[in-house]
């Protein structure tokens, strides 16, 4: 039941992922778009800014302006990004601290099912068997 419920969960999250891009592309698309146009209005190659640009105060000045421009642009995607994305971050989270409760509940298994084997096998007549049970268990404390 438990790995049922993890597998549900790990699939949620690919969907939600899914749907944070889908839902988001766009966004993801304008900054694309956005670094185009910067690229195109004045955007410098290494050649351009050695011989063109930064031989003028105002090419410096707009060098630094595209660059702020840019700044801003940057800024406003990683914000965004983040509040996209908080919560399917959160849910990973959230996976891998089941995940681990999993697996120690994996480990201690034996010993919680003991109780109940040691049960059946009274309720059945294997005295033996329950008397096995009991010291594995015995065993396993010490």
């Amino acid at each position: 039941k438990s790995m049922t419920q993890l597998s549900h969960k790990t699939d949620d999250q690919a969907q939600q992922l899914q749907n944070l891009v889908r839902d988001n592309f766009e966004l993801f698309m304008r900054c694309a778009d956005d670094f185009d146009v910067f690229n195109e209005k004045g955007g410098l190659s290494v050649n351009t800014a050695t011989s063109t640009s930064m031989t003028t105060r105002g090419g410096a000045r707009g060098l630094n302006e595209r660059l702020d421009t840019l700044d801003a642009f940057s800024e406003a995607c990683t914000e965004q990004a983040r509040k996209s994305f908080k919560p399917l971050l959160d849910n990973t989270e959230e996976v891998r601290k089941v995940q681990a409760s999993l697996a120690v509940l994996q480990r201690v298994a034996p010993i919680l099912q003991a109780p109940t084997l040691m049960r059946q096998h009274i309720e059945n007549g294997r005295f033996s068997q329950a008397l096995k049970e009991y010291r594995r268990v015995t065993i396993i404390d010490d």
